[in-house]
């Protein structure tokens, strides 16, 4: 088990990264909206933010230097990561991979196919470096 002396937290608009052994910060980044999210998965933090209008974005933050490197119009829900690939299920209740570096779209995928409207949509998981995508009425598809 690693241990770290940091710790990673937001108030209103900022993030900050604070090392408690050295007692100070080591990066603060500022958000033109509101935070109403973050979390942290391996060497990436997640911040979602809100404007006064209501739109929201997530944004993926390289922890280590706290540099952030791409921002979207959308909320990540379901995070995995395998390897470079940062797998998503947004708003519109899509599967998407993106790549975590550029956060360029790679693929999309509807977990409920056409022929099963109004069905109930599929899930995601990640097992043995696979990630399997459960899409409709049994069909899955698996990414490795």
């Amino acid at each position: 088990m690693t241990i770290s002396n940091n710790i990673l937290f937001s108030e209103s608009k900022k993030v900050v990264k604070y090392n408690s052994k050295d007692n100070n910060y080591e990066w603060v980044l500022e958000f033109k909206n509101t935070i109403s999210g973050l979390s942290r998965v391996d060497d990436y933090v997640f911040v979602t933010t809100t404007s006064f209008w209501g739109k929201q974005f997530s944004h993926i933050i390289d922890y280590k230097h706290g540099k952030i490197l791409w921002e979207i119009e959308d909320v990540f829900y379901s995070v995995h990561i395998l390897r470079t690939t940062l797998v998503f299920r947004n708003k519109k209740k899509l599967f998407i991979g993106v790549n975590i570096e550029s956060g360029k779209e790679i693929w999309r995928r509807n977990p409920v196919p056409d022929d099963e409207e109004g069905g109930y949509g599929g899930g995601l998981s990640l097992a043995n470096g696979k990630l399997y995508l459960a899409a409709g009425f049994g069909s899955v598809v698996a990414f490795n």
